[in-house]
């Protein structure tokens, strides 16, 4: 056990000559879909443009971007700010990432930029104000979410990438005015520019 603790403790702490950390963030608009539901009884359903901001610390040992999210959907009929989420996540870029430095034959330094595609999950605190459109009438809750979102970066310059990703979400608990647990499950569609170098 101490082994596998130590070999965890070197593969994601440990310096190497390309484990090192940089920040980067990136700004989205999309479609998001929520259907929510109290106890077993549908409700509402939200579907509206969403916007998302993630700021971003990067190690380049294992091609992990460790994340603060921050996502809303305002829309009318329901409230002001229908939809708020703040969280935190982890995303894993299969080749690297793009705009990571290289040195060729220890003097010639190289940037890499390609197509790069990914894997994530956040874990967050959302609240949610219906104020029209449901079953109920007007309510609050917040909740725990968990979202899970794939997606790919494509350069557009070093500086800034094109980003399109595609991102489940889903509520594990909530707090409500109502008198049972308010739930929810659904989906986004986002595109933006990730800025990776300021």
């Amino acid at each position: 056990m101490r082994r596998t603790l130590f070999l965890l403790f070197l593969f994601f702490l440990s310096p190497t000559s390309q484990a090192y950390l940089t920040s980067d963030f990136d700004t989205s608009l999309g479609y998001a879909s929520l259907d929510l539901e109290a106890g077993e009884s549908f409700i509402a359903s939200l579907e509206e443009v969403i916007f998302e901001f993630n700021y971003n610390l990067n190690y380049a040992g294992p091609d992990v971007a460790f994340n603060i999210n921050f996502s809303e959907i305002v829309k009318d009929g329901f409230s002001n700010i229908a939809y708020t989420r703040f969280g935190v996540g982890v995303k894993w870029f299969f080749f690297g990432f793009n705009g990571e430095q290289l040195i060729i034959d220890n003097k010639t330094k190289g940037l890499v930029l390609r197509p790069t595609p990914f894997i994530g999950m956040v874990a967050g605190l959302t609240n949610l104000s219906i104020t029209d459109e449901s079953s109920i009438g007007d309510f609050n809750t917040s909740n725990y979410e968990m979202i899970f979102n794939t997606g790919l970066e494509v350069p557009i310059t070093p500086t800034f990438l094109f980003l399109a990703q595609l991102q489940g979400l889903l509520s594990i608990s909530s707090n409500s005015e109502t008198e049972k647990n308010v739930s929810y499950t659904g989906f986004s569609i986002l595109a933006g520019i990730k800025v990776s170098r300021f």
